[in-house]
């Protein structure tokens, strides 16, 4: 049954004007933050591409032995004995901080560090989502990602650069998480295959500032004014949009819920008349607390299992995505060319959404990306190389099963909101989003260490579409929510499955 703030929000939207929908969905510019921020050290952390002495005695042992490298003497000194020369008119951390001769690992750290940062910060976000409201949350990520990317703007040293790239992730990610969370408070739920193509879109045009900076920003350490530009930038929104009103609702703050929706109303030129005498309904259903909240996710069985199911699924869409991201300097002729075409099979998929989720429904849509990733990625098992240009089976097979992967995460990313109830939707939401990164500590590596010790990327292709084909499995499992309202309480949950249950055993009697 709709709540009280449910009804309120349709009863906006059914006049809804322009001014009303770019105020609802403002909030999605900050999706724009996360490729700047995740890959950033595809760019800034680029490897040299060969060196010149500087020293006499260098120049010697180089005239020897053309084959020799200066890593091979540990205690001649960068700057005095040898020069790396850089691969493009690019500075690199790698250089600057003399990591040349380090592990590949040192550059995958780094790349790892906001992912490792999101881990943490999303994880007590989502303590805190429900409780205290997604926009409060997202204003303190905002200021902790501009104020970490101002120090890496006078980095000096790889340490500080490791502590800069794990804040930028904290904030980042509850930025995106937090925003998302706020769309969905002020959208009906016949818009959220509109809010989710929007959102993630939004995340894929991201790839355009990273490039663009990349091209125009030639200093390392500079490239962090440009994160501190796009924060403020793409934080505009909070300064118009109030606190999410469904969590002010079940908070017991019922003004601060009717002022959301006054304001949302006025932009619509609507006047509402407020929430009348439906609040007996639902004081029921407020929050007792942190620890009630997740007391609550464990005893209630439909719920924790539906929670893990999801979370396998982001694991999977996460390290599947992220993984293929990372590895587009070594699937594709250059980096650049593989992010831009990221970007527009990712779009691609985001306009497939709304008209076949809303076709064949969220488990069928789910399972179907998922298999259809798992095809992709089987067919660049094959090492065959296409031209001299660099391209290859993996390649073609990577940029499908990114398309493919593309659609599985934006659904997640909806089911998320659908799946829970509305008292635990940032929890599990923000849960599920801090397991994934757990794992995706490893994407950065996946196709460097991986596939230098195996020899190519059969390996990954292989593991990988092992995984997508599992989620398949794992989303059929799940509850078909689509154009089901959210379920306000726990028992709601339960009774959604109960229904689905009733109504495959009918489906059964009925074809037998």
């Amino acid at each position: 049954m709709p709540s009280s703030v449910e009804i309120a929000i349709e009863e906006v939207w059914a006049q809804s004007s322009v001014a009303g929908i770019l105020f609802a969905f403002s909030p999605v510019l900050l999706f724009l933050l996360e490729a700047p921020v995740v890959f950033s050290t595809m760019y800034t952390g680029e490897y040299p591409s060969d060196w010149m002495c500087l020293s006499e005695q260098c120049h010697e042992i180089k005239h020897n032995n053309p084959g020799f490298s200066p890593c091979e003497h540990p205690t001649w000194s960068h700057g005095s004995d040898y020069h790396w020369v850089a691969r493009s008119n690019r500075s690199s951390f790698i250089m600057d901080f003399n990591l040349t001769c380090a592990s590949s690992l040192t550059k995958d750290i780094a790349s790892s560090m906001p992912i490792a940062g999101g881990l943490v910060g999303i994880f007590l976000g989502s303590l805190v989502y429900d409780l205290v409201g997604p926009r409060r949350v997202v204003v303190v990520a905002e200021l902790i990602l501009g104020l970490s990317s101002l120090v890496g703007a006078f980095c000096s040293n790889y340490t500080t650069l490791l502590g800069v790239r794990f804040f930028q992730g904290m904030g980042m990610f509850n930025c995106v998480i937090g925003s998302y969370v706020l769309i969905a408070d002020f959208i009906p739920a016949r818009f959220r295959e509109y809010q989710t193509a929007l959102c993630m879109a939004c995340m894929s045009l991201g790839f355009g500032p990273l490039v663009v900076t990349a091209t125009i920003v030639s200093d390392w350490n500079r490239s962090y004014y440009a994160m501190v530009l796009y924060t403020i930038l793409f934080g505009l929104p909070l300064l118009w949009v109030p606190e999410s009103p469904r969590t002010s609702w079940l908070a017991g703050r019922k003004e601060k819920a009717e002022l959301a929706i006054r304001k949302f109303a006025r932009l619509n030129g609507v006047k509402w008349q407020g929430f009348k005498d439906m609040e007996s309904e639902d004081q029921e259903r407020m929050m007792d607390g942190i620890v009630g909240q997740l007391r609550t996710l464990v005893t209630h069985r439909v719920l924790l299992l539906e929670t893990l199911g999801q979370m396998l699924i982001w694991v999977v869409v996460y390290v599947t995505f992220f993984g293929l991201n990372y590895a587009w300097d070594k699937l594709l002729p250059s980096t650049s060319t593989g992010f831009l075409l990221a970007m527009g099979v990712q779009l691609l998929a985001y306009i497939c959404l709304i008209p076949t989720m809303k076709r064949v429904g969220r488990r069928k849509y789910m399972a179907g990306s998922f298999l259809l990733a798992a095809l992709f990625l089987g067919c660049g098992t094959t090492d065959i190389a296409l031209g001299d240009a660099g391209w290859s089976a993996a390649s073609v097979a990577g940029i499908l099963a990114l398309f493919a992967v593309a659609g599985a995460y934006s659904g997640i990313m909806l089911w998320n909101v659908e799946l829970p109830p509305c008292t635990h939707t940032g929890a599990v939401l923000g849960m599920c989003s801090a397991i994934s990164k757990s794992f995706g500590l490893a994407c950065p590596a996946l196709f460097s260490s991986l596939a230098e010790l195996t020899g190519g990327f059969q390996v990954t292709f292989g593991v990988l579409a092992g995984m997508c084909a599992g989620a398949a499995a794992v989303s059929l499992a799940l509850s078909e929510t689509m154009g089901r309202a959210i379920a306000e309480t726990p028992e709601e949950v339960k009774a959604r499955r109960l229904e689905r249950r009733k109504k495959e055993e009918l489906e059964g009697v009925t074809n037998v």
